[in-house]
């Protein structure tokens, strides 16, 4: 399809759809839920007031940075949710806006509608998660490192924002950002092999120095850059991957998987198939045009991140395939267009699928939000409680569920009994009677005391544990 489209949609028009899409996210979302497991770690961290949880090596701080202007001078997370919900939905429509002059304005918005139309694309707007920002970087990166490629790399404005994306995406997601970097080097190295060089030092200059601040930190803590990296590799889940089915059977919940249904994942292979016949036609459409070349790239690069999840990471949750799926609506955005331009019965066609499909994304985004909105509340009335027997002294909580989530609605520093316990922990519960400090135990009654507190003669006042019982996540 030739750039007929630079005449389409304005700015406005990417910017309006952001608004629509921060409005639906409020409407079907909302802003009121607890934190999840993930973001309790997070905001732990800079929420005043509450102890900061503990970070696990596969965790990067870049999620932390962007909450931090609200989540540092608040204790409610309502106010953080709407700032992400505005954040995020600002930020899609500018990523794919930065398509308008490589695929068509029409096409780019037609991209950013099936992106915006996701219901987890939705409900992780105003999530305090990095992969929704890991996506949104992915977007723009590649349309950043199109263009620099093609001015030569010499339009400082073009590098500088690449770098910057690619801090972004490097600081959010680590090992995302390494297969994205690696992706779009190997394109510019090949296609534009003289030109390529100031780009890819760009590309990889922004991806370095976030890289640089996660390896600092990690090594720091876990004693070296091998521990380190181990670390990462471990709680990062890298081995064998879930599969096509087992992603396939995510595309309607749960949050965290893999699911316990085993029944033929219908509706997964529908989405798929239509994503994958849009990306096709939008493939074949760009040939012979300026487009040709990005639309590829983005195919590409958003085929090898979900095959990473796919075959690599044994966790398994939808959120993980976000980044993508952002680079696949590229493409899948020209098929749209290409259809829409097939003449009035095709463009009804097309009207009708996509309110059927938005139908169906917001019925399952919202049994999915309800359903993790209980859950979440279950487990903070039990921090609550906690919170609500002792509000004098400083606290410690011990637990076998949701721990996270519980020490964060206690205000209470908090240690997962499922791994072993940190050092400095196990001190300040052993100095607890003479630091005046309260200690709290989350669990059952048939689950002992653990041998090293009774061997300090420590009692813990005993919660029970929330109903229905949260375990650990599957996914860090």
């Amino acid at each position: 399809m030739p750039r007929d489209d630079d005449s389409g949609p304005s700015t406005r028009t990417f910017a309006a759809s952001g608004l629509l899409f921060f409005v639906s996210q409020l409407a079907v979302f909302g802003v009121g839920r607890p934190p999840s497991w993930d973001e309790a770690v997070y905001l732990s961290q800079v929420m005043p007031g509450v102890p900061a949880a503990a970070f696990v090596a596969s965790r990067a701080r870049g999620i932390v940075v962007l909450a931090a202007p609200v989540a540092g001078f608040t204790t409610s997370v309502w106010p953080v949710r709407l700032f992400l919900a505005a954040a995020s939905a600002a930020a899609i429509a500018f990523a794919f806006a930065r398509w308008r002059d490589l695929i068509g304005g029409r096409a780019a918005l037609f991209g950013m509608w099936l992106f915006m139309g996701s219901w987890v694309t939705a409900f992780y707007g105003s999530a305090a998660a990095p992969n929704l920002w890991m996506a949104i970087a992915c977007v723009a990166a590649t349309a950043a490192m199109v263009r620099s490629l093609r001015a030569g790399g010499s339009r400082r404005k073009l590098v500088i924002e690449l770098s910057a994306v690619a801090l972004a995406a490097a600081l959010m997601r680590p090992f995302d950002a390494v297969i994205l970097a690696a992706a779009l080097s190997l394109y510019a190295v090949f296609r534009y092999w003289k030109q390529a060089g100031r780009a890819v030092v760009c590309l990889l200059g922004g991806t370095s120095v976030g890289l640089l601040a996660w390896l600092l930190e990690t090594s720091i803590r876990y004693g070296g850059l091998g521990a380190a990296l181990e670390a990462g590799r471990s709680y990062g889940h890298v081995g064998h991957g879930i599969g096509v089915v087992g992603a396939l059977r995510l595309t309607d919940g749960p949050l965290l998987g893999p699911d316990a249904n085993t029944a033929f994942p219908a509706f997964g292979v529908i989405a798929a198939i239509a994503l994958l016949v849009l990306v096709i036609l939008g493939v074949r459409a760009s040939r012979n045009t300026d487009g040709a070349e990005p639309v590829r790239l983005a195919s590409a690069a958003g085929a090898v991140l979900i095959a990473a999840y796919l075959f690599f990471v044994w966790g398994a949750a939808p959120r993980f395939f976000l980044p993508g799926i952002a680079l696949l609506c590229v493409p899948a955005g020209l098929g749209a267009a290409w259809i829409a331009k097939r003449g009035r019965a095709a463009t009804i066609a097309l009207l009708v699928l996509a309110v059927c499909w938005l139908g169906w994304q917001i019925d399952v985004g919202r049994t999915v939000a309800d359903g993790e909105s209980r859950s979440a509340a279950a487990v903070a009335s039990v921090g609550e409680h906690i919170r609500a027997i002792d509000k004098e002294r400083p606290c410690v909580l011990l637990s076998w569920f949701a721990t996270p989530q519980i020490a964060f609605a206690a205000r209470c520093l908090g240690a997962d009994l499922n791994s072993p316990v940190d050092p400095s922990i196990e001190r300040l519960v052993t100095r607890a009677p003479m630091d005046g400090r309260a200690v709290f135990l989350v669990g059952s009654s048939d689950r002992e005391i653990p041998a090293w507190m009774v061997s300090a003669g420590v009692t813990p006042i005993r919660i029970a544990p929330p109903s229905p019982v949260t375990p650990p996540p599957d996914t860090p």
